[in-house]
């Protein structure tokens, strides 16, 4: 790490990668508050915000970061954080020296919309923010090959290069995947079935009643529970639950917040509630679910050949 000006800090490579040749890692950063004012050298870096909120400042700007929100620095961007009282994974990775091929991905909407369009200013011809806010199925299946590649990269047995560039790839297509959608659910005309679901699955935390959702999209109720059946299979509150228990999977495996702070943060009302419908759902209980998922993550892939 070198001094690049008086309060901004340009970040080497090899003071990020502990190995030159293998210039992938990634670090959960919990409770770290503020890096200080800095970019990096010839690497990216890709965020996602696990819980809690910072203020993001890039260039002269700055915005209000949110859980579930992945966003990309590119080289030579200067950037900070303030108001840090977020949980966060950081996943770096020199895409140049790592000589991974992208073969097709570059070509679709969602690596456009991240590697391209958000890197480049974080906001839109209008000035409005370019948000990428992963549902809570993303969100949960990010936190877990995020996790695998940590436990990989601390583990180091042998494979474990090749283990962290399988699940780096399932990362990758993943969120891209996840741009492209919000790309197309932008062009869906407001108040359909679809973009509600959306917008409950990307912040499920939120206090949705039924009644909330029919005025979100000008159904009648009827029509909102016949419609979600025919869709999505279930009634909207067992949608809504669904990704609320999707998000608390992923902060029981990752975190070790408290059943209470874990009930808030996706939405539930108590502890208790999300304990009764969490088992309910998944026949365990959410502490249990913790110790079984804790003990059997980060375990290198068994191949049979």
């Amino acid at each position: 790490m070198k001094t690049a000006q008086s309060n901004r800090l340009l970040v080497t490579g090899d003071f990020v990668f502990e190995n030159d040749k293998f210039p992938l890692a990634v670090k959960p950063l919990f409770g770290k508050g503020s890096p200080g004012r800095h970019q990096h050298e010839h690497f990216h870096e890709i965020v996602l915000i696990v819980s809690g909120s910072a203020k993001h400042i890039y260039g002269e700007k700055s915005y209000k970061l949110q859980p579930q929100e992945l966003l990309v620095i590119e080289p030579g961007m200067y950037h900070n954080y303030e108001e840090c009282e977020f949980d966060y994974y950081n996943l770096q990775v020199d895409f140049n020296k790592l000589k991974l091929p992208l073969f097709d991905l570059p070509h679709t909407a969602g690596f456009q919309k991240l590697f391209v369009l958000s890197p480049s200013s974080h906001c839109n011809k209008n000035g409005k923010v370019i948000r990428n806010i992963l549902n809570a199925e993303q969100f949960a299946k990010a936190i877990e090959l995020l996790k695998k590649m940590h436990d990989f990269q601390s583990r180091k047995e042998n494979g474990y290069q090749w283990a962290m560039v399988s699940a780096f790839q399932a990362f990758m297509l993943l969120i891209c995947q996840a741009a492209e959608q919000s790309v197309s659910n932008n062009k869906i005309q407001p108040s359909t079935i679809g973009e509600l679901a959306g917008w409950i699955t990307r912040h499920c935390e939120k206090n949705w009643t039924v009644q909330k959702m029919c005025q979100a999209c000008g159904k009648s109720r009827p029509t909102l529970f016949r419609e979600f059946k025919n869709f999505y299979g279930v009634a909207p509150i067992q949608f809504l639950n669904n990704h609320r228990i999707h998000k608390a999977c992923a902060l029981l495996k990752e975190s070790d917040m408290p059943i209470e702070a874990i009930a808030t943060a996706c939405g539930f009302e108590s502890g208790s509630y999300f304990s009764s419908i969490f088992k309910k759902n998944l026949n365990i209980t959410p502490l249990r679910y913790r110790k079984e998922a804790q003990k059997t993550t980060g375990k290198m892939p068994d191949f049979t050949l």
